[in-house]
């Protein structure tokens, strides 16, 4: 206590502890509450508290009180679960409390209905991550890292081992001395066809018509989706080719014989694509 309020003292009050040398003068002093009169000179004048007024003067401190040098805890020291896994999994790291060392793992039934991961700058988030990547590679798994920044995707790649060297696919967008070519209609069957589709559509909504005005409207809706739809009846075709099929009618006439689906031909005899060129 008097360490805590020591940053108030000064020549004329403070708080301090002090050796009885006479019982009953301390006796007296400190049953009648008497102040010194008189100024006794190499003796300090002083009042005895007794507990309770010490009580009543300290007080744990509240955050809203603007006291300096205070160390505030910001979080509390608490065991680690019971239900929390010792074993198994992922490792995150240990409980330390009460002297009692425990380990802390995640399961991967639990992994699957996701994790969040929040803190301040520094506080480690992209090391757990990168940890938590790096086991998942040293056993066998599959892994999929989106780094926007760059620094996370370095330092997992230092940590490779041999045996999984041929499994690492790098693809860095900035990269133009090395591009990664991505066809975005590449597709396997029909159902992933109207999904790419559907969300390409969407994606143009985003970026364009967000507000849903009228710019992506529904007739550019169902040109652009049947004219994908159309191009991807071929194997290898992008984005190019969907263009082509709005200008160039002798590239209409070359995929009619591999189209099967009837609405894509019927899409392509009602605006006649493959007799003119569209404008």
């Amino acid at each position: 206590m008097k360490t805590a309020f020591n940053q108030f003292a000064s020549d004329q009050n403070s708080f301090g502890t002090a050796k009885i040398l006479f019982k009953y003068g301390f006796m007296v002093n400190f049953i009648y509450k008497f102040f010194p009169v008189f100024d006794v000179p190499f003796v300090k004048s002083v009042s005895i508290l007794s507990s309770e007024e010490l009580a009543t003067i300290f007080h744990l401190p509240n955050k809203t009180v603007e006291t300096p040098f205070i160390h505030w805890l910001k979080a509390k020291t608490a065991p680690v679960a019971a239900e929390v896994a010792e074993d198994g999994g992922t490792y995150l790291g240990y409980g330390h409390y009460r002297g009692v060392r425990r380990q802390v793992h995640v399961l991967q039934e639990d992994r699957r209905r996701h994790l969040y991961i929040i803190g301040k700058t520094g506080v480690g988030k992209s090391e757990l991550l990168k940890d938590m990547a790096i086991q998942d590679i040293k056993a066998g798994h599959g892994v999929c890292v989106i780094d926007p920044h760059g620094d996370l995707v370095e330092g997992i790649l230092q940590y490779i081992p041999p045996e999984r060297a041929e499994d690492v696919i790098y693809f860095d967008p900035s990269d133009t001395e090395r591009p990664i070519g991505l066809n975005l209609l590449e597709a396997r069957g029909e159902q992933e066809k109207h999904f790419i589709t559907t969300a390409i559509i969407n994606l143009m909504y985003k970026l364009y018509d967000p507000q849903r005005t009228g710019i992506v409207g529904p007739r550019f809706e169902h040109t652009v989706r049947n004219a994908m739809l159309t191009v991807m009846a071929d194997k290898g075709t992008t984005f190019i080719e969907v263009v082509r099929i709005l200008t160039d009618p002798k590239y209409v006439q070359e995929l009619l014989p591999k189209l099967t689906d009837p609405n894509c031909k019927a899409f392509l005899d009602r605006s006649n694509c493959a007799n003119k060129r569209l404008s």
